[in-house]
């Protein structure tokens, strides 16, 4: 117990407003001795930590956000990830047997309440290509899938005007065309109905075309040669999936993409738009504003440590730091570059932690009964 604190300690609100965390869950995390304060003023019972425990909050946070309890956070903070290799590994396996079991359970349920779904859906679809033997194709996959295929248009003019006339749910739209190509169509469907659902389908696949179709409303962008499935599947995400993706992210990559020609994969096209929509508002880090707490908290921290702090100084104990500490700090770093997986994980954090009650519900094994693999190797280190 001191009376008045060290110059060098950071105090339990400053810490708090750091990571985005609420000032009692730092005392709880006290109460249980994960996270204890260095030192607590004596008149007031205010908690005082020195610069480098956020890095082990920060610590504790991300094996939060791996799905470990605070009990299991407990003893996985006394390892390295060396030692803690299996551990991973057995979590990982169990989370994925988790999800495969899930996912069965999502497909049944996706089956069951599909037909309740499409008797709300305008499964109306108008096809826009200048291929006369590709319109006759989609037209059979999307007739054998429920759709109604209510226009054909071989060029973006008559795209628009039946667009306007039939007001079909979806349109599956081409990009080299005569008179009006693709894009420029793209852009009057959603200039004349902002909500429009629109796939593009074209063999011109490259990046550039991907960010421009992107950037101008596209839901989803297929690549030819295709799969019926995957045309089928976009048609139908479409109707409920957003248009609103990160421009920043779309711009650098149309950018980048206009000095290279070569052709992208399906694959490489879905984790595109996975990435340009889960990066909505959080493109930069010099987007603070729209990141909340999840870039300021570790700016913050940096910012108490120094920006080479990591590296160069020593542990409060007077110890040079660990190899894994400069590790972790280092990957602080590269988080902050990687905004999108920040602000989802402090998103989690701070909404699941709001005070004592919150943070005693994350205490304890995962499951009960059996310890899982993963919890029996924690308890085997534990007892070392």
């Amino acid at each position: 117990m001191i009376t008045k604190p060290s110059k060098n300690l950071v105090s339990i609100g400053a810490l708090s407003k750091s990571v985005g965390l609420t000032t009692d869950t730092l005392r709880y995390y006290d109460e249980i001795g994960l996270l204890k304060p260095t030192q607590i003023s004596e008149e007031t019972g205010y908690r005082y930590y020195v610069p480098t425990q956020a890095i082990t909050l920060l610590r504790i946070l991300e094996l939060k956000d791996f799905g470990f309890s605070l009990k299991e956070v407990k003893t996985m903070l006394t390892k390295n990830d060396t030692q803690l290799k299996e551990v991973y590994r057995l979590k990982h396996a169990e989370l994925k047997q988790q999800n495969e079991q899930n996912q069965k359970i999502m497909d049944k349920l996706s089956k069951k309440i599909t037909p309740w779904e499409d008797e709300q859906m305008n499964k109306k679809v108008l096809i826009v290509d200048d291929a006369a033997f590709m319109r006759t194709m989609l037209k059979d996959m999307l007739e054998k899938s429920g759709y109604e295929v209510v226009g054909e248009a071989e060029n973006g003019e008559q795209a628009l005007q039946m667009y306007k006339e039939l007001q079909p749910g979806a349109v599956v739209l081409n990009v080299v065309m005569p008179q009006m190509d693709g894009i420029e169509a793209l852009k009057a469907i959603k200039a004349h109905d902002a909500a429009a659902n629109v796939v593009i389908l074209t063999a011109l696949a490259k990046t550039v075309t991907v960010a421009e179709t992107l950037k101008n409303g596209a839901k989803y962008f297929v690549a030819k040669p295709f799969q019926a499935e995957t045309l089928i599947n976009s048609v139908r995400d479409s109707f409920a999936a957003t248009a609103e993706y990160n421009q920043e992210y779309l711009e650098k990559l149309y950018n980048e993409g206009k000095e290279n020609d070569d052709i992208i994969s399906q694959s490489e096209i879905d984790n595109i738009i996975r990435v340009a929509r889960n990066m909505i508002g959080a493109a930069n880090v010099e987007i603070t504003q729209n990141l909340g707490n999840s870039a300021e908290s570790i700016t913050t921290i940096l910012g108490v440590l120094g920006e080479n702090a990591a590296v160069n100084t020593v542990s409060p104990n007077n110890t040079p730091l660990s190899a894994e500490t400069k590790i972790i700090i280092n990957q602080m770093k590269e988080i902050l570059a990687r905004s999108d997986s920040v602000e989802d994980a402090y998103n989690a954090i701070s909404a699941s932690v709001q005070n004592i009650e919150g943070a005693k519900m994350f205490v304890g094994d995962v499951g009960k009964g059996e310890e899982s693999p993963y919890q029996q190797k924690l308890a085997e280190m534990a007892g070392k």
